[in-house]
């Protein structure tokens, strides 16, 4: 593009040696091809650090989000005309400006040309004037706050009574002094030089700064002067008086609101964010960050709503736009996850948050938010996903080899040691007829505790009622069996008919009956309940078990170290190992309750 510029004389000629402040930027890419000797100097630039560079990339705005407004007036008139906008200089300052940007053609190829007039002189004159016309409405109406007078060769200066009330000065405290004397350290070279370029210039002094007070504090005070006639007649450069006005209760605010916006926008830079804002029309302006959040360079010529549309899946869009329609007409707030496609071809999740908020000028609403990526963690849950499908499986296998295992072990122990056991028991019967001894009679008690213990061991095992008559049959028999192990505690058995009855997939109903089982166990053993209650359900073609107790309870905060966490892990590993729901909830001093639900799959 430069080449192209450069080989127009005439338009070199014109272009470089315009008084205006010129740039030429190029439509794709928002990239500067050119910029005249007076942009360089309004914006305190060399050529090498703004060829090839956006305007984001130099720093020029000192709103960013402008640059995105400007685009949308644009995109509709295809022109901008002295549009106001801040800028920065490469220093940092900031000054006022005009913008007009037209589109050009060079041999086929569309840039922008935009101008910028530096308006800061205008508005500061604008603003004296304000100054000048404010200090006489105070002078006519009478209410000056407080007057002071200055010797601007001396710098000494002299308050009046009011403006001694103001700064809480009383007795000794008054007098006339070295002005500095009485401005805070950090405000005095503002003061003097406000002062010098008063006397130089004669500009209206219109200025906030920290007086201190009688006490030692400081508050913030309006000066506003202009020079005066000296009153021994002298050059009326000599002196200047004016107005004291205290502004300390609306100055600290405004302070507040400058800190407040500053840690908000470093909380949000670190936290690399991006801002942006949707209007009723739907129309949208983003700052830099958010651009990149896209996968664009914050200089593109691409209007928002254009990459966001394209960014998008046809679902995604579709749900997001619904959101965003409801928030803006009902004034709720947005929560909304989705993801984007960068233009390199990269699929990126964001997250995006905002709020309805309401122009105080024009009640005009609009929505305010904020998005940032989350791809990492989406792909973080996405692992975490996997493990917890590839932990299921093995769940589910280790459950079911667990079932294969205890069932051939209760085999062993009833058809080959409990057949021993019987022999045993048959030979000893014949010894102790046939020559009965003491250690026979011993032997008689080992043996009848051996072939208790085995079938205790085969009912926790492989219970026998659960096989032959069902759940509800099985957990009535545990529950009787557990009372009659406790002289403390009550345990009641809730079932429903049709929960009695009916039969249930073999797996479901052995998960559900080792679960009970342990909740049972584990309020016994750690609760100290005085009643614990067991309740079947069939509830919608599903199966409900609850072990409710009244007993000590637990905070959940607690529950990965109470006592028995090895036993809740169990159950909800035998509840994910057939895709039943299980939760427990306690309060301390509330007992417990211990629900599992499953319904069949559709």
């Amino acid at each position: 593009m430069h080449d192209l510029l450069t080989s127009r004389p005439d338009y070199s000629l014109v272009f470089h040696g315009a008084p205006c402040a010129l740039m030429l930027i190029n439509v794709e890419g928002g990239a500067i091809v050119d910029a005249n000797r007076a942009a360089l100097t309004l914006l305190d630039c060399d050529s090498a650090s703004v060829l090839g560079k956006t305007t984001i990339d130099i720093g020029m705005w000192a709103q960013p989000m402008d640059r995105s407004r400007l685009m949308h007036v644009f995109s509709e008139d295809r022109r901008l005309t002295k549009r106001a906008v801040r800028l920065l200089r490469r220093t940092g300052k900031e000054f006022d400006a005009e913008l007009s940007i037209e589109a050009v053609n060079f041999s086929g190829a569309t840039c922008f040309l935009v101008a910028i007039v530096d308006c800061s002189d205008q508005i500061h004159l604008t603003e004296e004037l304000r100054s000048a016309r404010d200090q006489l409405s105070v002078a006519l109406r009478g209410t000056v706050a407080g007057a002071w007078h200055c010797n601007l060769e001396t710098l000494e200066v002299e308050f009046s009574p009011s403006a001694w009330e103001l700064l809480e000065r009383t007795g000794a405290a008054r007098g006339s002094g070295p002005f500095a004397a009485y401005v805070h350290a950090q405000d005095v070279p503002t003061l003097l030089a406000s002062l010098d370029a008063l006397k130089l210039e004669n500009r209206v002094l219109d200025l906030p700064l920290r007086l201190i007070c009688a006490n030692g504090s400081f508050k913030w005070f309006r000066l506003q002067g202009q020079l005066s006639t000296a009153r021994s007649g002298n050059a009326a450069a000599g002196y200047a008086r004016g107005t004291l006005e205290d502004i300390h209760a609306s100055k600290v605010a405004e302070l507040n609101r400058i800190r407040d916006n500053e840690r908000a926008w470093l909380a949000i830079t670190a936290a690399n964010m991006g801002t942006w804002e949707m209007f009723e029309d739907y129309t949208s302006i983003w700052d830099p960050q958010t651009y990149r959040i896209y996968g664009y360079d914050p200089g593109t010529s691409r209007l928002p709503a254009e990459i966001y549309r394209d960014a998008l899946s046809d679902e995604d869009y579709a749900r997001c736009n619904r959101w965003l329609a409801k928030s803006l007409k009902h004034g709720l707030s947005l929560s909304i996850e989705f993801r984007v496609h960068w233009p390199d071809g990269q699929t990126r999740w964001l997250a995006s948050r905002g709020h309805v908020s309401t122009n105080a000028a024009s009640g005009a609403r609009s929505l305010l938010g904020m998005n940032w990526d989350i791809t990492d963690r989406r792909r973080s849950e996405h692992v975490l996903l996997d493990h917890r499908r590839q932990l299921s499986t093995l769940t589910v296998q280790l459950m079911q080899q667990e079932q294969q295992t205890t069932k051939k072990l209760a085999q062993v122990l009833h058809d080959q040691l409990g057949q021993t056991l019987t022999a045993a028991r048959l030979m000893l019967d014949l010894q102790l007829q046939s020559h009965p001894s003491e250690a026979a009679i011993r032997m008689d008690g080992l043996m009848t505790q051996a072939m208790e213990q085995v079938r205790d061991l085969l009912v926790d095992l492989r219970p026998p009622m659960l096989e032959e008559r069902g759940l509800g049959f099985a957990l009535d028999n545990e529950v009787r069996r557990a009372q009659s192990l406790t002289q403390v505690c009550d345990l009641l058995f809730h079932v429903t008919d049709e929960a009695m009855e009916r039969r249930w997939p073999s797996d479901i109903e052995y998960a559900f009956f080792m679960i009970a089982r342990e909740a049972i166990t584990n309020a016994l053993v750690h609760s100290r309940a005085k009643l614990i209650q067991v309740r079947l359900e069939v509830a919608h073609e599903g199966l409900t078990v609850e072990v409710i107790d009244d007993g000590l309870g637990f905070p959940a905060a607690g529950m990965e170290r109470r006592a028995g966490h090895l036993g809740l892990v169990g159950m909800q590993e035998r509840a994910a190992a057939v895709s039943a729901r299980l939760s427990v909830g306690s309060e301390p001093g509330d007992g417990s309750r211990v629900k599992l639900a499953w319904e069949p799959h559709k």
